[in-house]
């Protein structure tokens, strides 16, 4: 991917639907497959398979190492580019949208659902901060529930923002759990790394 490209929202596959079912989507459009790339621990880098739409346009699929949610996205050399690809595969394959991740955080019960739901939520969530997502993210970095709090730092890294460093930082500070704590000391380095916002 070029540091130019924008990635698209990244969809999220309802179940059963995996890597086969992404890859007849996009034979059925004649999309080339451009790569196939395994997952590497020594390289830090996850599965990823991608076919080239067009000239500037890929479809990448891939699994997340957290949530082990299959999913993909597209990237553009232009926002709106993505959004009309991304429109046509919510017609062609069964996906979550955001409407329905938010629903299923609110619905959630229990500590690791609510946990998991809410890093669903992080990971459909659009790639511009949205106040929704933002919200609800805030909320949980401020539960009272350990594995909640722990999942909400996390979920700060998907959608990354310099308003959420305040919240980090708290948490860095006082929260109750040394490893919490650690968490987020770990998610404000990432942030001071990857220039989100003040240090």
């Amino acid at each position: 991917m070029s540091h130019s490209d924008y990635p698209s929202v990244r969809l999220i596959l309802r179940p059963p639907l995996g890597e086969e079912d992404v890859e007849r989507y996009a034979g059925s459009q004649h999309w080339r497959k451009e790569y196939d790339r395994r997952e590497s621990s020594a390289a830090g880098t996850l599965r990823e398979v991608a076919w080239r739409v067009s000239t500037e346009v890929m479809l990448h699929y891939t699994v997340d190492d957290v949530t082990n949610c299959p999913y993909i996205f597209f990237t553009a050399p232009w926002r709106q580019i993505g959004r009309g690809f991304i429109r046509h595969a919510e017609q062609n394959l069964r996906v979550f949208t955001h409407d329905d991740l938010l629903a299923a955080f609110d619905e959630s019960h229990g500590s690791e659902d609510r946990a998991n739901a809410l890093l669903r939520l992080a990971l459909g969530s659009p790639r511009e901060l949205d106040d929704d997502s933002f919200d609800r993210i805030v909320s949980a970095l401020q539960d009272q529930d350990d594995k909640v709090r722990r999942a909400a730092v996390y979920a700060t890294s998907y959608t990354p923002s310099a308003l959420y460093r305040p919240y980090l930082r708290r948490i860095a500070q006082r929260d109750p759990v040394k490893a919490i704590r650690k968490d987020a000391k770990e998610m404000l380095l990432a942030y001071d790394d990857a220039l989100i916002g003040e240090p």
